[in-house]
Formats: C-alpha cells, sequence, structure tokens
C-alpha cells in the first residue's frame, strides 16, 4: 500500500510539474499553475520606467490569458518604486487580472514601507504584505477559497 501512495504521489506530481508554465517578463520571472496561482519574482532593484511596467503586464496578459489570477510575488531584491509605477500597479488595468495579491519580502522595514504606500495606493483587488512565505501562500489560497 505505501508503494503504491508513493507512486500516486509521483504521478500527481509529475502531471502538477507538467501543467506549470514558466515565463518571463521585463520585470519578472513567473510560473503559472493550473489553480490559477501565478508566482513572481521581482528581479530588478528599481523600478522607475512606466513603459517597462506597462510592457510587463501586456506580457503577463499575453502569458496568461483571460480571467482573474491569485499573485504571489516575491520582492526581496526590490529597493525603489517610483510614484508612478505604484499607481499604474494600484490601477484597474491590474485589477482585470488580479484577483489577490500576497507580497512576500525579506525585511520588516520594507514591509513597513510598503504598507504605508499601499495606503496611498490602494489597489481595488485584496492584497497584503508579508515578510514570511509560507504566511503570504496560506492567506492567500484562504483568498482562492472564499472567491
Amino acid at each position: 500500500m505505501k508503494l503504491f501512495k508513493n507512486h500516486l504521489q509521483f504521478i500527481i506530481t509529475a502531471i502538477t510539474k507538467a501543467m506549470e508554465k514558466y515565463f518571463e517578463t521585463s520585470c519578472t520571472n513567473n510560473i503559472l499553475y493550473p489553480n490559477r496561482l501565478i508566482v513572481s519574482n521581482w528581479k530588478l532593484k528599481k523600478y522607475h520606467s512606466l513603459e517597462q511596467v506597462k510592457n510587463h503586464i501586456f506580457v503577463l496578459k499575453q502569458n496568461i490569458g483571460k480571467g482573474k489570477f491569485f499573485f504571489l510575488s516575491d520582492i526581496t531584491a526590490v529597493k525603489s518604486v517610483s510614484k508612478p509605477v505604484r499607481e499604474y500597479l494600484a490601477s484597474e488595468v491590474v485589477d482585470t487580472i488580479c484577483a489577490a495579491h500576497a507580497i512576500y519580502t525579506n525585511s520588516a522595514i520594507t514591509r513597513m514601507i510598503g504598507n504605508l504606500f499601499i495606503k496611498f495606493n490602494k489597489p481595488v483587488y485584496p492584497n497584503q504584505l508579508f515578510t514570511n512565505k509560507d504566511t503570504a501562500h496560506e492567506w492567500l489560497l484562504k483568498q482562492m477559497h472564499s472567491t
């Protein structure tokens, strides 16, 4: 029985891996999972170019198709985001693809500053900053099950 369970788990893992979609934008490396979860790793230290971020959203939409998705973004590399970029990322343009957004940073200071910026540029979709990736993932799963 144990061998069967191990074999079944291996098959489930293999099928899930085969269904994942990996893609890259100018801003992020991404994994799209079958349950509409997108895990994004933000690559750059500075996001000051609005055109670059608009292109990022355009490429993102090309890769994910229609509908709303649940984003888990790792922003540990990010040090600076311009006001126009923050405003754009909180706009209705992003709301068309985002059902909820969990943002992970490994810095409590970045989390505090990020929460302050979110108060000024509040997105329409549910979002929250975390310093623990597992907690961010759990929150996002709750958001998935509440829709």
